[in-house]
Order: structure tokens, then sequence, then C-alpha cells
């Protein structure tokens, strides 16, 4: 095509654009002519269906329109009916699923079969045309900024969210055609929580991948993507074919059934969508055309266009520039498809110019959990036939319901269940299509080896001659560590892919090699665990690689080990070193020889002991160290599932074990992980590395001075000779790796002759089972670690070398492990006891460490902390705002400090400004409000928005320790008979009325936090008088409410609270957490950025709140816990506890007899919600495990003048992130500043 011809295509495409888009502005161009105006609610009232129309507010403003079908007079609407979610494609809305009426369209085909139906409509369409701020008919509107990436981004989080809000239901089945199934697909990549929301999901033709397409139209537009968005957003062109009367007295005259020009309407489809003429009813055109094109930005036609002209899926690019600000790249990023956790079925057609074949298979690839590849049985089935086709209930919606039933029968227990939680190794191969064979060898001392062998996959089939690489696991795993990833990551299928034979081994005592030619390994006493990681080196590996080379007729191959797999290595080329020639290279995963520097607590706890352990362990005739087994199994799945309160105790065990690393950790892996490893070892594998921690030394096994003697000639072990390891060696190793630590490694590297080179992940924070499991290993390690350079000595050597890219990590194969329905209980009671006995180990063990820095510090040895940081005045008066500090004494006594903040650095004090009153939550202090400094601290940005800032302090917090009468740290003292009640009826009043008699005001704007918040409802129900001496109140993670809770602190020690009641009283326990200077202390030695244990002291806060870690920052720990726990009373836990217990939100409960006198009724009133009249807006959270989504909903429910409910956009936003997270400035409070300004 010439320059020329380019050039004029371009403009007639522009041209075409302008002009429809002008000629829709004007309906006046309309003839009087009686046109079809129906809607959807239109369509379903005429077909004798119920319908309800639902609107709900994204979080970045878009009103969006719903309409649900719940059931009709055939089958009438009734509570508890699953939920099916339909979502329409470009330029589509909700009509497109009823527009073929009864018995053939979807919705209604799922009404009859019983299911509760909502369909939803993206912004821009006919129905979702309103913003809270924009205008989309404006000129230069901001309306219009948006593709396909927000739609899945935002409106479908909103629109699910509210369905299984108003059904009662957490889950639903998800049908979308076209953009329905981009947008799902952006959805379930970047906010992956939304997985789990999802029974099924079924995607007619599919779009993610679009190079392959055949429409003419939109190849022709394609190349000139960039010219048509710079033109059109000159003339200030934002939105694409709207619906207006125009379009649908056109459709009316032109597309009638006595028209000329009918097949001319019909072809423009076609042109589009593919040809299939018998499936077009073209007496509905006219229909068609009244609701369709139902308007569309231009940026999602030009993010399409996009991934045509790129091959990929991924997100809108906005030119190198904004590319580079918005995502650190010159190009924008793909979708990360191996999140998609939730079952997809992708149902296609043959002539779809859309979604060709070619990119629906590779779309296919990309899922670890497929339903399946449904192809339509008509060979000319197009695009637009899933939604307009005549004979769509046959061909899709009929089998696509049945889907839908066998996986709601599947999900409910009722389908055939599966039996393993996950698969093995061999079935995990199988299962994602590659070839296997197993084979086994038996060792020189008798124990019989299982390897699997891998020689060929999809994309490489089987041949002979193919360069041979042997895999080899770290201690208590197997070989499943290098297949558990899936394709595409898993590092043995990307070595198959690559052209390789891929051998996997597996070391004795492990699931796979638990046989020998005379001992039994469940015998008492037996003799077959007498062996550690040396005997695994010398006769294990030997034995599978002279099998390996025998087999395939090679006599080199290449070798890659993780942690145990390289210490087998080091023992096998040093002791037996003509072994260094059959290797062609070696690479070192967290490589593990010397170990005198390792930081794991578990290890460096047990190690000083390991000879008793070693003794007592004998006496026991216990030998084998952690086998797999049902009950490890069942544990994973019960425990470590994504709906288990308990996750993040599993992988807080992973992480004590080998460096925390939070974000590369795959939580939905982790059943998974856990049915393969521990895979067992022997009691004596342990007890060897604990003699090369203790000693400092790679030798060999110590078996005592006597057996020393017989065995060795010397007292002492030999070390290894490693100055024999002769073969090209590549050391990868991370400076977070507790049990490889940097040192080690490089003493290790320091004596090896044929070193390839030390090799260091980027990330600070690589731990030790990253190697293996990390999220970004192909970015962070194998896709850079293992270049041309470090392979150039191997290469000399021998020819060809291990691939440059060698390894990409599991980001999200879905090996999540299955439900098991039907299993006794008491197995889920034991493995609650062991994460218990874990969580008081790893408890003793901080303990121990803070007593041994304590006494450090205190004797002037051990590392002295600078600043343990200051408190409330003095943060306020460091940062440059003025502070003034108050007391006020309350009705019974207690005298409170409150802190105000009249001005700053850029708003000087002056009289007459609006006061703002902020209250702290459970166990803090007016600290909260300014702990994250200047810009990002509430109270300084209420004080720079021109607020007098006033800062409370509830009885018994560290400013508050103070009454008229009582002592609180006298014993027995009543100081301490107070709950949140009394905060709430006696503490708040005081200071309110005082900061409003010091400042002159009549009423003020209030934020709370947490008890904050439930101190507030106190106030305002039983002292209605206070609502009119409030302008707003912001509840920020509000508590009244508490039945749904998910911290396992509270769920765990709520049941028995009237005995830890009984108890503390019986003690003379009535203050909990006190500030003091052990707890400042402990924070500053245990949670610095250089502490070994700051990763336990995060996750304390995210047992108690939810896990977040993006948004704790690390380095302000000891700040944090400088100030918190600021001091409570037991009864303030009591009465949430109560709370939690009773599902209501009422008054303390001191039991029958005291009910009776204080209150004249057995139980304690409910508090009067409905007398509060002061605005309320409630702030929050999908991850806070403290005020849950559904209790917060109950609270507004109540609340008789709310401003709304409000949710933090991060779908991990946890309880503590409101007042400590990194964000909360940008994700909250200029939100919170914005709504008090209105009410001024």
């Amino acid at each position: 095509m010439g320059r020329h011809t380019q050039t004029t295509l371009l403009l007639q495409v522009i041209g075409i654009f302008v002009v429809a888009n002008a000629m829709l502005k004007f309906p006046s161009l309309a003839r009087d002519r009686d046109i079809l105006l129906s809607s959807t609610p239109d369509f379903i009232f005429r077909d004798g269906y119920f319908v309800e129309q639902h609107e709900v507010t994204t979080d970045d403003g878009y009103i969006l329109t719903m309409f649900r079908i719940p059931g009709s007079p055939a089958n009438p609407a009734f509570q508890g009916k699953s939920v099916v979610f339909l979502m329409h494609g470009l330029l589509s809305t909700s009509t497109d699923w009823v527009i073929l009426g009864p018995g053939k369209a979807l919705a209604y085909l799922l009404v009859d079969a019983g299911y509760d139906v909502w369909m939803g409509n993206a912004r821009g369409n006919t129905y979702s045309r309103r913003h809270v701020f924009h205008d989309p008919d404006a000129r230069n509107t901001n309306f219009w900024d948006f593709s396909w990436h927000e739609i899945g981004f935002f409106d479908l989080p909103a629109m699910i969210d509210y369905a299984l809000a108003y059904t009662g239901h957490s889950m639903l089945h998800y049908v979308g055609h076209s953009q329905g199934t981009t947008s799902f697909f952006v959805m379930a990549s970047l906010r992956p929580e939304y997985n789990n929301k999802i029974r099924s999901m079924h995607a007619l033709a599919p779009v993610a991948f679009m190079s392959n397409l055949r429409s003419p139209f939109v190849r022709a537009l394609a190349p000139f993507v960039n010219q048509i968005e710079l033109i059109t957003s000159k003339l200030g062109v934002k939105e694409f074919f709207p619906s207006n009367e125009l379009l649908i007295m056109g459709g009316q005259l032109l597309c009638e059934d006595e028209s000329p020009f009918q097949e001319v309407c019909a072809n423009v489809l076609f042109l589009i969508g593919g040809y299939n003429s018998p499936q077009l009813n073209r007496t509905m055109l006219p229909t068609i055309l009244a609701n369709t094109p139902a308007g569309a930005s231009g940026p999602q036609l030009v993010h399409y266009a996009q991934g045509i002209n790129s091959g990929r899926f991924r997100q809108y690019d906005y030119g190198v520039p904004l590319n580079m600000a918005r995502y650190g790249s010159n190009r924008p990023p793909d979708y990360p498809l191996r999140r998609v956790t939730a079952p997809v079925a992708l149902h296609y057609g043959e002539n779809d110019w859309l979604a060709a074949v070619p990119d629906v298979r590779k779309l296919y690839t990309y899922f670890y959990h497929t339903i399946g590849l449904f192809r339509v049985s008509d060979p000319r089935w197009s695009h637009f036939d899933f939604v307009w086709g005549i004979d769509a209930n046959t061909m899709v919606y009929e089998p696509q319901a049945s889907t839908i039933r066998d996986v709601q029968a599947y999900r409910a227990g009722d389908g055939p269940q599966p039996i393993d939680i996950a698969p093995l190794t061999a079935d995990i191969i199988i299962n994602d299509g590659y070839l296997l064979e197993e084979h086994q060898v038996t060792t020189a001392d008798g124990y019989i080896l299982t390897m699997f062998r891998i020689p060929g996959g999809p994309a490489n089939p089987a041949a002979p001659g193919k360069n041979v690489a042997f895999l080899m696991h770290g201690l208590l795993s197997s070989s499943a560590d290098y297949v558990i990833s899936g394709p595409g990551n898993a590092l043995a299928y990307m070595l198959v892919d690559a052209g390789y034979d891929v051998w996997l081994g597996n070391a004795r005592g492990n699931t796979n090699s638990r046989r020998h030619i005379f001992h039994d390994p469940d015998a008492r006493n037996t003799d077959f665990w007498d062996f550690s990681w040396h005997e695994i080196g010398y006769f294990d590996l030997p034995a599978m690689i002279d099998y390996t080379l025998a087999y395939t007729g090679h006599t080199t191959l290449h070798y890659a080990g993780h942690s145990q797999g390289t210490t087998s290595f080091f023992v096998m080329a040093s002791t037996r070193p003509d072994y260094n020639n059959k290797i062609r290279s070696m690479h070192a995963l967290a490589p593990v020889a010397f170990m005198s520097n390792l930081r794991s607590p578990f290890v460096r706890a047990f190690a000083p002991f390991v000879d008793q352990i070693e003794w007592i362990m004998n006496m026991l005739g216990v030998n084998e160290f952690l086998p797999s087994n049902e009950m490890m199994i069942m544990g994973g799945q019960r425990l470590c599932e994504d709906e288990s309160p308990f996750q993040e105790v599993c992988a807080n065990v992973l992480f004590l074990i080998g460096g925390f690393n939070s974000p590369q950790l795959n939580r939905t892996m982790i059943p998974a992980l856990l049915q393969n490893a521990p895979a067992g070892a022997s009691v004596n594998q342990l007890v060897h590395y604990a003699q090369g921690y203790n000693s400092g030394r790679f030798r060999q096994y110590d078996f005592g001075l006597t057996l020393n003697l017989i065995r060795y000639g010397s007292i002492r072990p030999p070390d290894y000779p490693l100055h024999r390891v002769t073969a090209p060696v590549a050391l990868h190793f991370s400076d977070n790796d507790w049990l490889a630590a940097v040192s080690d490694v490089r003493e290790l590297h320091a004596q090896l002759s044929n070193s390839i080179g030390l090799f260091r992940v980027s990330d600070p924070r690589w731990n030790h089972l990253d190697f293996v499991w990390g999220i970004d290993a192909n970015t962070f390690l194998y896709e850079r670690g293992f270049d041309k350079k470090a392979h150039s000595r191997a290469n000399r050597r021998h020819q060809p070398t291990c691939p440059a890219v060698f390894y990409k990590a599991g980001l999200t194969s879905w090996r999540q492990a299955q439900s098991v329905k039907s299993h006794c209980s008491s197995m889920v009671l034991s493995n609650s006891c062991w994460v218990l006995l874990a969580l008081a180990s790893v408890a003793a063990l901080a303990q121990a460490s803070t007593i041994r820095d304590v006494q450090a510090y205190r004797a002037g040895d051990g590392p002295q902390p600078t600043d343990i940081a200051p408190l409330t005045a003095e943060i306020i008066t460091n940062d440059g705002y003025l502070v003034e500090e108050h007391q006020v004494t309350t009705a019974d006594g207690y005298i409170l400090t409150m802190f105000r903040i009249p001005g700053g650095p850029g708003n000087p004090p002056r009289e007459g400004k609006n006061v703002a009153f902020v209250q702290h939550g459970l166990l803090c202090s007016s600290a909260d409000w300014v702990i994250l400094g200047p810009g990002k601290a509430l109270a300084y940005m209420l004080v720079d928005a021109g607020y007098d800032v006033w800062l409370g302090n509830a009885r018994g917090n560290t400013n508050s320790r103070r009454h008229i009468f009582h002592d609180p740290d006298a014993r027995n003292t009543d100081f301490w008979d107070f709950s949140w009640h009394e905060i709430g009826f006696f503490d708040l009043p005081a200071m309110i009325d005082y900061a409003l008699q010091f400042t002159g005001q009549t009423s003020l704007q209030y934020a709370g936090h947490s008890q904050g918040t439930t101190s507030f409802f106190i106030m305002t129900s039983l002292r209605p008088e206070y609502n009119q001496r409030i302008r707003s109140m912001h509840a920020l993670a509000p508590v009244a409410f508490m039945s749904n809770l998910r911290s396992p602190f509270v769920r765990a020690f709520s049941p028995f609270v009237d005995q830890i009641d009984w108890l503390m009283r019986m003690l003379g326990v009535n203050e909990f957490l006190p500030s003091s200077d052990m707890m400042t202390l402990g924070g500053q030695m245990l949670c610095r950025d250089e502490a070994l244990f700051q990763e336990v002291c995060a996750n304390v806060l995210f047992l108690i709140g939810g896990f977040n870690s993006p948004q704790l920052n690390r380095t302000m720990l000891p700040t944090i816990l400088a100030n918190t726990p600021a001091g409570a009373s037991v009864n303030q836990l009591v009465h949430y506890a109560q709370g939690y217990n009773s599902g209501r939100f009422r008054q303390f409960d001191f039991g029958l007899t005291l009910n009776l006198v204080r209150y004249g009724s057995i139980r304690p009133p409910d508090y009067p919600l409905d007398r509060i009249t002061a605005p309320v807006a409630l702030h929050y959270g999908d991850n806070d495990w403290l005020a849950a989504v559904s209790d917060v909903r109950e609270l507004h429910s109540n609340i008789r003048n709310p401003i709304g409910l409000f949710r933090v956009s991060d779908p991990n936003w946890n309880h503590l992130d409101f007042t400590w997270g990194i964000d909360a400035d940008s994700l909250l409070y200029r939100r919170v500043i914005s709504f008090m300004d209105r009410y001024n």
C-alpha cells in the first residue's frame, strides 16, 4: 500500500468517525417516525419476568446501573438462589442478554433454571453515563478518560461486590461476551482476590490476544491508531458511537424487513464479526440497532488496536514519557494472566473474526484452572452469534448452563469430588500435558530411588540426542518443586521447552524414594534412616547421574540443585572427584556448605542442643523427621487455604525458616506446596546441618570421639576437600537468605577452583525458598542471573551450555488444593494445636532473644538504641507545628490530656478556624494522627487545610493515666473499672465540650479510628444532644457490630472471655498491655531495620488487623511500638469480645444479677443507634480483619443520617492501615478532608 493510499484511508477513517459522531449529536435530524426505544427493563417487563434496577458507584466515581431478574411467575423469586452475573461486550448493554426473548435469551434461560440473574453495564454505555463529578456530554470532559482496563479494575469489582452483598452470597457465576471477557481477565489478574468470588467464569468469544483477528474494519484501523487518537483528541471527540434517536431511526428506516438496505445493515455486522447469514434474524435488526451501539470511549478502541499491533495482552500504552511515569518502563506491562485462578471455560467459534481461534488457544495456555475449551459446532459461528444467533440457545447457552450446574454441584459438594488435594510429581506432569517416564535405580548401599524423566512436551516433542539436565531438590522437598509452578514457569518445563531432556532426582527417604532392598522405613528402630546428606551425595547422586547418562547415551549433563541439592553435589564432587568430568555446568541455587552465619531462628535455637536432641531421638526410636502424611496434607488445606484465617500463620512458618519476603510468596499455592513438602527426611540430615553451624566448617558427620576414631582415624570428622571440585559452578545467592548467608556463600566461592561466578539476586529481601517458589524469580533471578558471560567458562569446556533463560518460578500456578468434604474434625483440631504450638515456639524464641538483647543493653554491651521515638507533643514540635497541651476532668473524675495544633508552617493560627477533633483507637493514643509526618499524617493535613485540630486521649492510655481519687498503678484499684462505654459516655463529651468552649465554636468535625468510632456511637446514641455539636463524623474502620470479624486472635479468645475475665480479676490484673520501657526497648531491638525479628514484629500487627505488607513502613516499627500499645483496661477487650459472641452492639454484660441491678433486665440493652442524627461517613477496607465489610454494612443500615459507605480502593487495606498505611493520605485522608469541607 503506497503512502498516498495510506493517507487517503487514514483520512477516510477519521472523516467517518468525526462525521458520524457529529451527526449523532443532532437528534433533530431524525424523521418523525415510530421508532424502537425499548430498554432492558422494557424487554424484561414485556416478557413477563420480574426486574429490579440497582446502582453502584465505583471507587473512581462512575455511577453504574445494573438490572436484576430475581424470578418470573413460573420461577418465583426467593432468597438463596445462586447468582449469575452477565457482562456485555464493546458498544453493547445488558439488553444483549434478553433481546432474543423467552426460551432463547441467556438471561431468561438462567432464570428459568433457578438462578438469580444480574446484568452489568459498563461505564459510558446507555445506562451508565453518570459520574459524581464529570459530565459525559461536556466538551473536553474527563468522563471518557478510560479504556476497558478501568472497566475491569473498577467497574466489575464494584458490581460484583454489590451483587454479592445484596444477595448475601460470597461467590457467583460470571458470563461475559467479548469485552466482558477482556475486562474479567483484567480484574482477575490485577485484583486476584476476586478469583475467590467466582464459582465459574464462562467466556463467550474471549478477547485478550488479538494478533490473528480477521475483521477487515479493525485491521484497517489498527495501524493508524496513534494518528487517529491524536486527531480525535485535538477535535475534542472522546465518545465513540453513542446511542441516540438518529441511529435508532436509521436502524428502523434502513434495516426493517421492507427496506432494500436491510442486507447492507446485515453485512456491516458481518464485516466486523464474521459472516453467518443463517444465524442473523433480519427482523430483529431495528431492535438490535435501537440498543447497539450504546456508546464507548475512544481509548477503549485504541486499547484494542494497541493489542493488535503489539500482539500482547497488556495495559494501555500512553507513550514513552507517560509510560515511564505510570509504569516505570517505556512499555506498558503485560497483564499477569497466571494470577487468574477462577475456573474458566472458553467458548469460541471458528468463524469469529474478532476472537480468532489461535488467539483463544494462546489465551487458554495461560490458565491453570480451566474448565475447558468449547468450540461451537457450527463452523460459521461468528462473534455476534454468541448474543444474537438464532440458535445460540442450543449451540451455546444450554451446554453452558449445564456446565454452570456441574460447577455449582461440585462447589456445593454434591458433584464428584477430587480424591487428592494436589497431585504429586507424576500427576502434575501428566496433567500439564508433558511426556513422563518413571525410572528407578538402586544405590550401592541398597536404597531404591525414583527419578522422573520429561523427554518432551507440547512444544518440543521427544527426540534422541537432546542435552540432559538433571535437577535435584532441597531438604524435606521432592522433585515436585521443579514442576509445581506449571507450564511456562516451572524450571523443568522451561528446560523441556528449550529442548532439554530433563531428569528429576529424589533423594533417599523422601516421598518418592522410601524403599530399600532390606530395610523397612516404617519399622521401629529400622536402619533405613541411618544416613545424612553425606550419603545422598556419596551414593544417591552418583547412582542417578550414572543411570541417566547410560540411558540417554550421553557422557555429561547439566546439573541444577537447590539448598541440600547443592550440599550433596559438593559432597559428591569433592569425595568422588571423577564425577566432575560428567558435569557440563552446575547451578547452585541458595548454596549450602558453610553455615556459621545463618540467621534462621529455628536452626540457631536448636543447633546448640543438637547432641542432646539426637540422643533423645535415638532413645525414642524416632529417626524420620516430618514425613509426608494425610494429616499434614489436610492441615495444609484446612489451615492454609485462601479462606482460612490461619493462612498467614502458614506463610510465617515458612518465613521463619528461610527468611521473610512476603511479596514473593503466592499464598494460593501454599496448600499445594504443603501437599509436596515436607516430603520426609532423616533426623541425621538435620543433625549434620546443625553440626556444621556449630563447628563453622563443612565437614563429614560427627559420630562422637570413639566412632570418629574408628571411621576417620581422628577424633574430629574431616573437612570435605572442596579444592577437588573442578566442575564449572555458578553460585546464586541473596542478601536475605536465612539459611545460605552471604558471607558463607562467599567462603564457599573462595574454596572452589573452577567457579563460574557469584551471582546476587537484586531483590534485597530474597529468601531461601524464593529460589524455587518466588513469584518474581523469573525477573530477579533466572532471566538475569544466567547470562552468557556467566557461562562462558562452561561453554569453553562443554557445548552447548544451559539456556540463558534458565528458570521462571511459579507466579500464580493454580495448584491450590481442592476441598475435601468428608474427613474427621479431629484432624483439624490436632492441626490447630500444631499451629498454636508453632506460635508458642516463635513467641518463646522472640522472648528469649529480647531478654538477651535487653540484658546486653542494660550492661552496656549490646547495640544502643539511637532515639526511642518521642510522644505526641515532641513529634508535633519536631515536625515544626505549634502544639498546646490541655487537660479536662470527666464527670466521673478521670483527667484527660488533649493536644491542640492551632497552626503550622504553612497555616498560622488564627481565630475562627473550623475545629476538627480526632480520636484514636484501642491501645493507641493521639500519636497515631501525627506519626506519619508532615504531608502524610491526618492531623497535619487538616492543619494545612486550615483546621484547628484537637487530638483526644481516652482514659487509661499513656497520656490520660490520672484520676482525682484512684491510682492506676495501685493493686486492686478502681481506676480500671471501665470499658469503652465510659469513654463514649464521659470522655468524648468532656473533651468535645472543652474544645468547643475554648475555641468559641458550637460544632466541630469528628474523625475516629476503630474504638474512636465505637465510643462516638455510644455518645451520640445515649447522649443524643451531642449530635447537634457534630458537623460531620468520619468513621475510619468503624467498629460496632463484630460478628463477622476475621482476626484469629480475637476469634480464639472470645469464646472464653468470661473465664479470662474471672481469672484476671482473681489475679488483680486490670490493665492490658501498658506502655513500658521493656516494650519500647523491645521495639527498638527487635523491630529496627537491622533486626532479625523485624518481620515477626510486622506479622504480629498483621495477624491482628489483616495482612497488607506493602502499606507498612518497617522503618517506622520502633516508633510505632514506642507509642503503641499505650494501655487499656481489660474490660475494653472483654466488651469487644462480648460483642463478637452476641452479634450485637450493646452495653457491657455484668452477668445476670448485676445486669438486673443496672439495666432492669438479665441482658444488657442494645445501643439505640436510631438516635444518631449527626451526618456519618463510614470508611472501610475489604481486608480489615476487625471491622468486617458485612458488619460495617449492618451498622450503615442502622444509622439514620449516613453520608455514605466509602471503600478504600486498595483491596488489601487492613485495620491498621487507616492510621499507619503508607498511602493513607492519597487513598483515604484527602477524601475525608474533602467531605469535612463540604459540611462546614
